[in-house]
């Protein structure tokens, strides 16, 4: 999985839980102050479901480096780099 396809599936999560379309969304998008909580827990439930990572999310990591769509994009990311698996 590319590193754009992997920011796409990210959108579509995020659009199909928040109810907000995909083109409306942006990485600036702050999940606290723009988005129900519950689509965060969602988004990381769905990401590890869907084996585009391979490790758990720690749950500190994400509500700490993941204010943001953009962030959140970026941990995933440097998570799949860690596990060997990312391609650009």
């Amino acid at each position: 999985m590319t590193d754009q396809e992997i920011e796409n599936k990210i959108y579509e999560i995020i659009s199909y839980e928040s109810g907000i379309p995909i083109d409306s969304l942006n990485h600036d998008i702050n999940f606290e102050n723009d988005l129900d909580d519950t689509v965060l827990v969602e988004l990381v439930m769905a990401i590890e479901d869907a084996g585009i990572v391979e490790t758990e999310f720690d749950d500190n990591d994400v509500m700490d480096k993941a204010k943001t769509i953009g962030e959140f994009i970026d941990l995933v990311k440097s998570m799949r780099r860690t596990e060997g698996r990312s391609k650009n």
